[in-house]
Formats: structure tokens, C-alpha cells, sequence
């Protein structure tokens, strides 16, 4: 039972990174590129880069809250 506490606090740090990388990529994508990517090039890229970024962060913070929805629909099922 002690495995299976360690799994599921393991999983829900990873849903929480999702979320909160989702989020920076949403409110501020810029910031984003320029850690993740903006040392490679000289040139920053296009708007709809950065409008894809955010599309991007939105699914990224979908994936956690639709995950421990579903989980907690079959929870409750049973």
C-alpha cells in the first residue's frame, strides 16, 4: 500500500509540472522560447509561433484536469 501512496504523489507532481508549464506557456510563451530555445537562434520568431505556443500551454494544462476528472469518474462509479 506504501507503493502505491509513492505512485500517486508521483503523479500528481507530474500533473502539477504539466499545469504550471501549460500556464507559462499561456500567459507568457515568450519567456518560454527564451529559456527553452531563444539561445539557439539570433532571430526571434513569427507571432504565430508564439500563438501556437499558447495553443500548446492550453492543451498542456488540459492533459491534468481532464486526467484526475476521468479518475475521479471511475472512483466514484464503483
Amino acid at each position: 500500500m506504501e507503493g502505491l501512496k509513492i505512485i500517486s504523489l508521483i503523479t500528481y507532481i507530474f500533473l502539477g509540472l504539466f499545469f504550471v508549464i501549460g500556464l507559462i506557456n499561456l500567459i507568457n510563451p515568450k519567456f518560454m522560447w527564451k529559456l527553452l530555445e531563444g539561445w539557439k537562434v539570433t532571430k526571434e520568431p513569427s507571432k504565430l509561433y508564439f500563438i501556437m505556443r499558447r495553443i500548446g500551454g492550453l492543451i498542456f494544462m488540459a492533459i491534468p484536469v481532464v486526467y484526475l476528472y476521468f479518475i475521479n469518474y471511475v472512483a466514484n462509479q464503483k
